[in-house]
């Protein structure tokens, strides 16, 4: 099992334009986002699942199905009823971590339940920046509605703590913007790999002044987007969006600031 990599989709949310896209204007991200009757728009939630060196690792973790009542209905989450099935057929020995950009509720959710699921298999390990968890229980205010708390009160999460090696192959980049304990993921095997997380979460974003508005440190995040599109455009790397619907992997190429995109496949 060597370098086995797969896009696993998880199911949809929805935000507020005035959230998702900032200042943005609406002539310019109506060219490519619809509203639903409610006025939102409908975001996926794409995970990486990384076979490697006898290790399963899902890269992000999509939507609980244990979310309820004011956070369900508000953001109107529809996780996929596909999602464990397509990780059971991938991997059936189970997943041994999960590697988490950020604990917002679309990126920890299947996290939370795999918990609740049969003994014996993956140890299932949640890995996570020690500033993450620290924001998680002291949020700032506009992030305040975005974690799960009460789901993670129980939940063990492995703090690392800025940015490094975890595995020979696997990297983490300590990037904060989104939240100040948000992190990109890069893996370096049979291709070059950078998940953006919530740095690019759509091929939208991968404009430098397209950020949403509920980036916690804007600046930050303009500064490491920067840092890590000139990195994919030198060294072609493929790109992971992780809430994506159409172009969940390209490269990107020409002008960091308004590169040009190729989606491409892990296959």
């Amino acid at each position: 099992m060597t370098g086995e990599l797969k896009i696993v989709r998880d199911g949809t949310f929805t935000l507020d334009p005035g959230a998702a896209f900032g200042i943005t204007p609406r002539e310019v991200w109506s060219r490519s986002f619809t509203e639903n009757s409610r006025g939102r728009v409908s975001l996926t939630c794409n995970t990486l699942l990384i076979q490697e060196d006898n290790e399963t690792w899902l890269v992000d973790a999509g939507l609980s199905e244990r979310y309820e009542g004011n956070m369900k209905n508000f953001f109107e989450i529809r996780p996929s009823e596909n999602f464990w099935k397509e990780i059971d057929e991938a991997a059936p020995e189970g997943i041994d971590h999960f590697l988490i950009s950020h604990l917002h509720f679309d990126h920890i959710g299947r996290a939370i339940d795999y918990r609740y699921r049969e003994k014996g298999r993956g140890i299932g390990d949640i890995i996570c920046q020690a500033r993450e968890v620290n924001e998680m229980r002291r949020p700032g205010p506009l992030s305040v509605n975005s974690y799960p708390t009460p789901l993670l009160r129980n939940v063990r999460i492995r703090r690392i703590s800025g940015s490094g090696r975890i595995k020979s192959y696997l990297y983490a980049v300590l990037t904060g913007g989104h939240t100040s304990g948000h992190q990109a993921v890069i893996y370096k095997g049979r291709r070059e790999i950078i998940y953006f997380g919530d740095l690019v979460p759509t091929t939208f974003y991968a404009r430098l002044t397209h950020i949403t508005a509920i980036d916690s440190y804007p600046m930050d995040t303009i500064r490491m987007k920067r840092r890590l599109i000139m990195k994919a455009i030198r060294e072609r790397a493929v790109c992971v969006f992780n809430h994506d619907s159409e172009t969940p992997c390209a490269l990107l190429s020409g002008n960091p600031e308004k590169p040009s995109i190729e989606p491409v496949s892990l296959d």
